[in-house]
């Protein structure tokens, strides 16, 4: 299906550059053979993704109708392009002589004329000042197929006019742009000569068109906050116009000279606009005038403050629960700013999430509407099948735990999640039999957190690992309300004992080992299912090495006298660093690492050792495997059978037999680092394809028949 696309594109505006990357890319999911053709005011390169996408200059208006005649639709959008308030009236001219909505009615007229389907795509409506403006907009939406709107004035509009045209309400469509990973974003700090050791805060102004003294006025207020925040929360400010337009780089320019030296970095504003949306996720703080600026940091989970002139600004904040936190640009006061700023810069984690979640939602509404928009309603795909969520658990190894792993990646797939996380609240929570370490049971007090979990109305609750479950008579009451329950077990085959005794009243139940998984068949389990480890998409991200954590070889792990004797032959014939507890070899173990430590870790050394033997002395695939393979490190592990199902031995992750054997093969692989790099490389690819949690929990929830027993209700 060929497709020409129109909007303000090619003038050097990121955030309309961002609109159109992610149209392009969610077009391309809902018809994978698509072909683009970018209509371009012709100032800047139009789009800079990674498809082969043509672009047409609106100045040479008989091509752009030819390009027109050859396509089967024309997609106009996003942004506000439907309004008058920046100047109208009827024109006869085409090309760049066309000005304000002319611009876009030009093309709109054309595809009507050539009997094409015409889309508006993540369009703003208003405001209008003049009648005639208004009729004109009217006109052009009528010619549509279908619109899709990004507030709810603009749908409102569409609703009271046009009762009889399809209109949906999105959000913009920029907040789903891909972006690149932090470490990348980290090396275009370091070019640009950033601190990555200071708090960064985002400061993003535009011109408009001010009353007498207004924008020396706004100057002056901003150029007060962002001193206080350099000299009093020791942040570092990173100013940035969002468009090469010389009034943006006028305006930040004026900003500049009234800050601190040493306080700020100027950046360019001709970033690609996944590469902007990369380094803005580093930042502690985004104050921004540009909505693309709000949309691209809140998208990161960046806090986000906005200064508003347009009515957009405010619908966005609105949007992500944070309307308090949106300004008029002409009534800031900069200590009471300075204020909220600090409070933010210092946000709890739990605020963090709850807007993590809300962006969540924004973005799964984008996609799903986008498909709608372009293919019309029906069969949604599967990628858009998203559930309700209340996740049940504890993390006992900080952010980088197996269950805050899987809590993130079922937000990243979309589902709308409700955090319980008992590690923070124990009172939720009863141990009868005073059971740790995986065993259970561990009961959910359901009268205490009834009324909220209900207000939330999920349509799944997962008890993940920790010996969480419900009473019977909760899981009944549960059942009875049509809510099933997912109990899932992470520390199996060693927590079969205790955990087997209850797992029968979960409707379904996962367990990590095909040992147990083997062990619940032979009892005549029917609601069992296997689910080995997965990994989260952070373990992907590469990373620089610090000289504090560099070795040859490395053990994350605690120690155990089974692990002694292998751990003592490496830090005798190696530089060796033993991290976690229980090891007893000064000068090698570095004690215990958590959250960006254990990255640091992982990252720094050349080759990692794994011990696949539990506790209790079972071999079994775990989850260290998995974080390890994914660092792209060269990973070695005790051989046996079970692992050939994820890896394969020599190319991905090397086995050893015995100690020696371990010792041996260390040596050669420090002498050939070209073929060590080879088959971690292999590794950490195998991962990224078959081994996700993502992958993991898609493929439990198609087993178990969620998505269908959500569709029948």
């Amino acid at each position: 299906m060929k497709f020409v696309i129109h909007g303000y594109y090619g003038a050097g505006n990121i955030g309309d550059d961002a609109i159109l990357e992610n149209m392009i890319d969610s077009v391309s999911e809902a018809f994978p053979d698509a072909e683009f053709c970018v209509v371009s005011k012709g100032l800047f390169t139009a789009y800079r993704g990674d498809k082969c996408v043509k672009a047409v200059q609106v100045k040479s208006f008989s091509a752009v109708k030819e390009k027109i005649k050859q396509a089967d639709a024309v997609i106009v959008g996003g942004g506000g392009i439907l309004q008058d308030y920046s100047g109208w009236k009827p024109q006869s001219g085409t090309g760049l002589e066309a000005k304000g909505m002319n611009y876009y009615g030009q093309v709109v007229q054309a595809a009507h004329q050539y009997g094409k389907k015409i889309f508006f795509y993540g369009i703003g409506i208003g405001p209008f000042f003049t009648s005639k403006g208004k009729e004109y907009a009217l006109s052009l939406l009528s010619k549509a197929e279908r619109i899709s709107v990004r507030d709810e004035v603009s749908l409102q509009f569409v609703k009271d006019h046009l009762t009889e045209k399809e209109v949906t309400l999105t959000p913009d469509p920029a907040l789903n742009l891909k972006s690149i990973s932090s470490a990348a974003a980290k090396n275009h700090l370091i070019k640009a000569k950033i601190p990555l050791n200071k708090k960064l805060v985002g400061v993003c102004l535009r011109p408009w068109r001010f009353k007498h003294k207004e924008q020396q006025q706004l100057i002056v207020r901003m150029a007060r906050l962002c001193t206080m925040l350099a000299i009093r929360e020791k942040a570092h400010l990173v100013l940035f116009p969002m468009s090469q337009y010389a009034g943006d780089k006028q305006i930040m320019r004026k900003l500049e000279k009234k800050l601190p030296k040493g306080s700020y970095t100027m950046l360019s504003g001709n970033q690609q606009p996944k590469v902007l949306k990369g380094i803005l996720g580093e930042f502690s703080l985004m104050i921004g005038m540009r909505l693309h600026s709000l949309i691209l940091s809140a998208s990161q989970n960046v806090p986000v403050i906005g200064i508003s002139y347009d009515p957009k600004v405010d619908h966005f904040m609105d949007s992500i629960g944070r309307k308090h936190h949106s300004f008029r640009y002409s009534a800031i006061k900069p200590d009471n700013l300075f204020a909220i700023s600090k409070q933010l810069m210092n946000q709890p984690e739990a605020e963090r999430h709850e807007m993590g979640q809300i962006i969540s939602r924004l973005q799964d509404a984008e996609k799903r509407s986008s498909h709608l928009l372009i293919a019309g309603k029906g069969e949604e795909p599967a990628a858009v099948k998203k559930l309700r969520i209340a996740h049940f658990g504890r993390y006992g190894e900080g952010d980088t735990d197996i269950v805050r792993s899987m809590f993130l990646s079922l937000v990243q797939m979309g589902h709308e999640v409700q955090e319980w996380n008992t590690g923070i609240h124990p009172e939720w929570t009863y141990a009868p039999k005073k059971h740790g370490g995986g065993n259970g049971p561990i009961y959910v007090r359901l009268r205490i957190i009834r009324e909220k979990l209900m207000k939330f109305r999920p349509d799944l609750i997962i008890c993940n690992a920790g010996g969480l479950t419900f009473s019977r008579s909760d899981m009944d009451w549960l059942k009875n309300n049509g809510i099933p329950v997912l109990g899932i077990s992470l520390s199996d085959p060693d927590v079969f004992p205790t955990v087997s005794q209850y797992a029968d009243r979960f409707t379904w139940h996962a367990t990590n080992a095909m040992l147990a998984y083997e062990k619940y068949k032979k009892q005549g389990s029917t609601n069992i299912y296997y689910m080995p480890f997965g990994i989260d998409s952070r373990f992907f991200e590469e990373r620089p090495a610090y000289s504090k954590f560099a070795a040859d070889v490395a053990i994350i792990g605690h120690g155990r006298r089974d692990r002694y004797p292998i751990a003592s032959a490496l830090c005798q014939n190696f530089n060796t660093k033993l991290y976690g507890v229980k090891w007893p070899y000064p000068g090698h173990a570095m004690g215990e690492v958590r959250g960006d430590d254990w990255f640091k870790a992982a990252y720094s050394t050349k080759m990692l050792v794994n011990f696949p033997r539990t506790v209790k002395g079972h071999t079994n695939i775990k989850v260290g495997i998995l974080e390890a393979a994914a660092t792209g490190k060269l990973l070695f592990t005790e051989y046996f059978e079970e692992m050939k199902n994820l890896f394969e031995y020599g190319e991905e992750i090397v086995a050893y037999h015995s100690k020696e054997d371990l010792i041996g093969k260390i040596k050669y692989f420090l002498e050939h680092p070209e073929e060590a790099e080879r088959i971690g490389s292999n590794a950490k690819q195998r991962c990224l394809r078959d081994h996700t949690w993502e992958k993991r929990i898609e493929k439990l929830f198609s087993e178990i028949g969620i998505y269908a027993m959500k569709g029948s209700k």
